[in-house]
């Protein structure tokens, strides 16, 4: 429904999943539910409600002993962070996602990029964007490609490489 122009109608639809799996006691259930929830929620710009969620979904996460949902609930705290401008929290939850899973995805790794750029750590922006890029390359999800070179582009501006930032962002344009 979400997708659907129907945001309201979808995050009732979380809270009943929800619900139902909290009853069941389907703990990856409540995790994935609460993970909708709060993407719902980012959609509507209600960043520190969705933090709230993804930080609820991350302590469920750790409590499975899942490290790729570990990791994963990890990388999506992290990008709530760089929507609330928490960005040196980010760079350490993008981090540890990382860390427990050195084969991260094309938005993980976009993410950790953006979280660096706001830290002024430039080099490591640019390794991260660069990474996002080869990851998306690889996906069918052509979305990705066009925003890891996007983010590429925004680094390699912030380096003052204006004419390979132009490059970049003309080419995610193109995708």
């Amino acid at each position: 429904r979400q997708r659907h122009g129907h945001p309201d109608r979808a995050l009732e639809y979380y809270r009943q999943a929800l619900a139902i799996q909290e009853e069941a006691g389907d703990r990856q259930g409540v995790i994935q539910s609460i993970d909708a929830l709060a993407v719902g929620l980012s959609t509507q710009y209600e960043f520190e409600q969705a933090e709230a969620l993804y930080t609820r979904a991350l302590e469920l996460a750790r409590q499975t002993g899942s490290p790729q949902l570990v990791a994963r609930q990890l990388s999506h705290l992290g990008s709530a962070c760089l929507d609330t401008r928490d960005a040196r929290r980010a760079v350490a939850l993008l981090e540890e996602s990382v860390r427990i899973d050195p084969e991260p995805n094309a938005e993980t790794a976009a993410n950790l990029s953006a979280a660096y750029l706001a830290v002024a750590r430039n080099d490591d922006a640019l390794k991260s964007a660069d990474r996002a890029l080869e990851i998306a390359k690889t996906s069918a999800r052509v979305e990705l490609r066009a925003t890891a070179l996007l983010q590429r582009a925004r680094v390699l501006e912030r380096l003052e490489r204006h004419a390979e930032a132009l490059a970049d962002a003309e080419r995610s344009l193109g995708v």
